[in-house]
């Protein structure tokens, strides 16, 4: 509980500092994904990969949050923000198991941090890429699974024994369209990809996301 009021605090003062700056923006974002992980292990384990390989399948996954957005110049500003984070995961060929369904959404607290450069000469819509760093803190999993020939399915939170703390970075590519002199809609691509694991026990655990993202800000 200490690291999540440590990690909002961070944000506020972040956000204030930002917003004690001219040309500060503030607004919120959505950005649904289609999620997926990259799972390595040691010798030992080798094993896992495999049946890991076999049985996961990418699912659907979101964010979506608040931030202030500092321009240093016409071309470049920085975004700092604070959000919610769920990533989906299925699992297949549990049959011989009795589970004909089993879905994973773990879910992180977000503090992303980005740099977005702007090009071109229009006046109304700005081409821009944009590359940041995200710190996430772990929440929790809510699994959702049902057992075979049964038509209800059965929910359940667990903690897992993941880190806290995890760390990635974002890249997107998109356009920044000027809708009147005080309000920006922003759409994008992006991937998002964990560099820091999930889990350190013989099993790396780095999920990563390509998803679009749509912001709408307003400037003071």
């Amino acid at each position: 509980m200490k690291k999540v009021c440590s990690l909002i605090l961070f944000a506020v003062v972040l956000s204030v500092q930002l917003g004690a700056q001219k040309s500060m923006s503030i607004g919120g974002y959505f950005s649904p994904s289609f999620t997926s992980r990259l799972t390595s292990s040691s010798d030992e384990l080798s094993w896992l990969n495999t049946d890991m390989n076999n049985i996961s399948r990418a699912g659907f996954g979101y964010s979506a949050g608040v931030f202030g957005e500092k321009k240093f110049s016409e071309k470049l500003s920085v975004r700092a923000g604070l959000g919610y984070l769920s990533i989906g995961e299925n699992l297949d060929s549990l049959t011989s198991l009795g589970i004909d369904l089993y879905k994973s959404n773990y879910t992180f607290i977000e503090l992303p941090v980005v740099a977005f450069y702007s090009f071109g000469s229009n006046k109304y819509v700005h081409p821009f890429v944009s590359f940041g760093y995200v710190l996430n803190y772990y929440i929790n999993n809510r699994i959702t699974y049902s057992y075979a020939g049964s038509n209800r399915n059965e929910t359940l939170i667990v903690k897992n024994d993941f880190n806290g703390i995890n760390h990635a970075v974002r890249i997107s590519f998109g356009y920044d369209f000027v809708l009147d002199k005080k309000w920006n809609l922003r759409t994008e691509c992006f991937a998002n990809s964990f560099v820091s694991s999930l889990t350190n026990q013989g099993i790396t655990r780095r999920p990563i996301a390509f998803g679009v993202s749509l912001s709408l800000r307003k400037s003071k």
